[in-house]
């Protein structure tokens, strides 16, 4: 547990209490849901505290609704203490200050009545609601690299340089990468700069397992990669599955899923919109006349993005940098893939070791990007029983992978006995249940068929497989 007494919070802006709902409404549903209710807990004195949701406030008076909906009012001058909590975004950072002045920085997961819920340093810590003062979030990581963007012009390259640091700094190794290359690209007289990309290249090399180092590494999975260790026995490792999604795939997926009202971050080159204009010219989404044609090389990669989808240019979606997470893909790392997913279904005595069967997935390295969205194909393109995908995209309860975690007496499709197995969505997992449910409403609908060239893996156990036999998913792919 880390405790920071004096934390110096440089070039990120914490945002009021109040705004984390912004970022944490559920998908799906009316495109402009009402917010959630504002949740306090009040120190009336030394030895009362009351909790429930603002029902009425002005600048003297506050009235709650308690969880056992009682109506009380409170005279604000009066309080002891005002606390508002927050609704934080999935993986939103944010600093927890305590009552004895010290405070704690972390990814808040939960802040309730009750408690706090942080991850510090990758360890999940509970903390007393009678110990914390207050909880601030921070705006997520794509606000704040997006206002860090807007505010670098293109040719200032030092301080572009700086935001290359500071992506390295928060672990965004892709994005410093390419932003890297982007000032390469562009013949920035920057000393540090070959220095930073043979770094950052290492890095990304040593998350996806490649044991290389700088542009001689090599991926064991990349065609012409040579042996590497000594020879002897084979180790049962050897012989899963190693074809991953490459980088390019990864970002064709994003393109995909790309949600207009929780965008992230893009970009599209001007010789890609010209693409577009050339190629495009007579469809009703093009302007007709050159003075508009030119503004769509100062306009948003939204709205491009947009006209992409509507005159259907496909050949163009790799084209498409998409610079950061989107909403429903982020939900898939922070509440699925990475929580429950892989933990307790990618073991290797389970769907991650050679018994797997028709049903396997990547548990090596799993929070590369490669390997989530890799496994992420596999959940939608496994060929399993036709009549029970793992994803069912109209009734998400019923999709298989939820069926099987659920206890065998909840689940209306339980999970074959297995030794050693458990359910995941207990009583005390409810949260999870409902994340996983989340996630499924918030992926693009109609679903698109990404134009990717990949067939699940079959590693050939065909016995008392969990997840049902050969058949064809149940849902037809539309593309976008």
């Amino acid at each position: 547990m880390t405790v920071i007494p004096h934390l110096v919070l440089t070039g990120v802006l914490l945002i009021a209490a109040g705004w984390g709902a912004a970022w944490s409404d559920p998908p799906g549903g009316d495109p402009t849901p009402p917010p959630p209710p504002e949740r306090v807990v009040l120190q009336v004195s030394r030895f009362e505290t009351v909790r429930g949701v603002v029902e009425r406030e002005d600048p003297d008076q506050i009235v709650i609704r308690t969880p056992t909906d009682e109506i009380k009012a409170f005279m604000k001058a009066r309080l002891l203490r005002l606390t508002r909590l927050v609704r934080p975004a999935p993986g939103q950072s944010g600093v927890v200050h305590m009552a004895d002045g010290s405070m704690r920085e972390g990814i808040i997961l939960e802040d309730e009545y009750d408690f706090v819920l942080m991850e510090i340093a990758g360890v999940r810590t509970r903390l007393d609601r009678a110990l914390v003062d207050r909880v601030e979030l921070r705006p997520p990581f794509e606000e704040q690299y997006r206002r860090l963007k807007e505010t670098i012009p293109p040719t200032q390259f030092d301080r572009r340089l700086e935001l290359c640091k500071w992506l390295i700094d928060q672990k965004r190794f892709a994005l410093a990468l390419e932003e890297l290359e982007d000032l390469q690209r562009l013949n920035a007289d920057l000393k540090e700069l070959p220095g930073l990309i043979r770094v950052v290249r290492a890095q990304l090399a040593l998350e996806s397992g490649a044991g290389g180092t700088g542009d001689d590494a090599t991926r064991p999975d990349s065609p012409g990669a040579a042996p590497s260790g000594p020879s002897g026995p084979v180790d049962q490792k050897d012989l899963l599955p190693t074809r991953l999604l490459t980088p390019e795939e990864v970002n064709i997926i994003r393109v995909f899923e790309v949600d207009f009202d929780r965008p992230p971050s893009l970009r599209i080159e001007a010789e890609t919109i010209r693409k577009l204009i050339t190629q495009y010219a007579s469809h009703p989404s093009i302007p007709a006349n050159s003075e508009a044609r030119n503004a769509l090389f100062r306009a948003d990669p939204l709205s491009l993005l947009r006209i992409m989808f509507e005159v259907r240019a496909r050949e163009l979606y790799p084209e498409v940098k998409v610079l950061s997470e989107p909403y429903s893909l982020n939900l898939f790392r922070q509440r699925v893939h990475n929580t429950w997913l892989v933990p307790n279904c990618a073991t290797s005595q389970c769907h991650g070791g050679v018994k797997a069967g028709r049903f396997f997935l990547h548990n090596r390295n799993y929070r590369d990007d490669r390997v989530r969205y890799t496994n992420l194909l596999i959940l939608q393109r496994a060929e399993l029983d036709p009549q029970k995908p793992l994803i069912n995209w109209e009734e998400p309860l019923m999709s298989r992978i939820i069926q099987h975690a659920l206890p065998t007496t909840e689940a209306r499709d339980p999970h074959p006995p297995v030794p050693g197995w458990k359910p995941v969505f207990t009583k005390l997992n409810q949260p999870l249940l409902e994340d996983a449910v989340a996630w499924i409403r918030s992926m693009y609908q109609p679903r698109p068929d990404y134009p990717i060239d990949y067939t699940p893996p079959d590693i050939g156990r065909k016995d008392d497989a969990p997840f049902g036999a050969p058949g064809t998913p149940g849902n037809p792919r539309v593309p976008r």
